[in-house]
């Protein structure tokens, strides 16, 4: 009998703490977060939540970005400046899957709140501060476009070229991204305006292309059998191959022959100089290539022609050479 009045006494207190338990797993959630304030002309509003605070601050970061997100796309007509380059689908995913890139520096907490174990945040941020941080940014990279332009006279065709092309494919994404914020958040801004130094980038960048040329000079016999693999390798990026033009690159190498159990082992160091008449040594590298085969030497040969090919393709000759 005792045994049974224990067993009604517990299972008493078990269902009433499960009913406590699902109580407190049913509160409500706040108004504030059922209802969010809607933006206004100076305002964002985010919202986020987690089980952890700084997880649910950058969730309430990520929904104001997102609005952002949301509202760059379509306002990216302006990148039709850039003569020869459709950078539009490019920059169009760049806003979509970048939107937790963007600049919000200062933002403050309205509301927390912790319920059913979960912590809510909302924040807000000032439209003009969202402004400011991406004029700021904007400015920067206008800086670089315009000192890279002011050097243009000053230096190998290719090598500024080279230059020009990279900071446009780095920068072009994040300063479509800055202009279109500015655009929405301040439309009479004259977005095109700020984005001039990009627009004579290319157009010079396009320009140049007809007078690229390149000189290729083996200096020995084991150097030539590259030669046809930097010839296609700089077609392909509308580089002339010539025998008289003033910036050259010069071939040499170091070949070793062994023969290891088995296997012949052929390792070629080959040295490549970048030069221009005008600047002398521009830029030079050692690779070190190795091919092995149970054949012969020259099977293993062939085997550092592929490695090389592979090398160009995949990282670039101007990288290679540590332009």
């Amino acid at each position: 009998m005792k045994l049974v009045s224990l067993y009604i006494f517990l299972s008493i207190i078990f269902l009433q703490g499960c009913q406590s338990t699902q109580q407190e797993l049913n509160e409500p959630l706040p108004l504030w977060v059922q209802h969010p304030p809607q933006d206004d002309d100076s305002t964002f509003y985010g919202l986020g939540s987690s089980y952890n605070l700084e997880v649910a601050k950058s969730a309430a970061l990520q929904d104001v970005a997102a609005k952002l997100g949301i509202s760059l796309v379509g306002l990216t007509q302006i990148n039709q400046q850039l003569s020869g380059v459709n950078y539009q689908v490019y920059i169009n995913q760049d806003m979509r899957t970048k939107v937790d890139e963007t600049l919000i520096s200062q933002y403050q907490i309205v509301q927390t709140a912790t319920v059913n174990q979960q912590i809510f945040v909302m924040l807000k941020v000032n439209k003009h501060n969202i402004l400011n941080d991406n004029f700021t940014q904007l400015t920067q990279l206008n800086a670089k476009a315009t000192a890279l332009l002011a050097r243009q006279s000053s230096m190998s065709k290719i090598v500024w070229n080279y230059r020009a092309q990279k900071l446009l494919s780095e920068n072009i994404p994040r300063t479509f991204r800055y202009a279109a914020i500015i655009n929405m958040l301040k439309p009479s801004a004259a977005v095109e305006r700020l984005l001039i130094p990009w627009e004579q980038l290319n157009k010079s960048v396009q320009g140049n292309l007809a007078a690229l040329c390149l000189m290729i000079q083996s200096l020995d016999e084991q150097s030539k059998i590259y030669v046809n693999s930097l010839e296609n390798h700089l077609t392909k990026q509308a580089i002339k191959v010539t025998k008289n033009c003033s910036s050259k690159l010069v071939l040499s190498s170091v070949v070793e022959q062994t023969k290891l159990f088995d296997y012949f082992t052929y390792k070629n160091t080959l040295q490549i100089r970048f030069t221009s008449r005008a600047e002398g040594n521009l830029a030079s590298n050692q690779l070190v290539l190795m091919g092995k085969s149970m054949t012969d030497f020259q099977a293993a040969r062939k085997l550092t022609i592929d490695s090389f090919n592979r090398e160009i393709a995949e990282t670039n000759l101007w990288e290679i050479i540590k332009l």
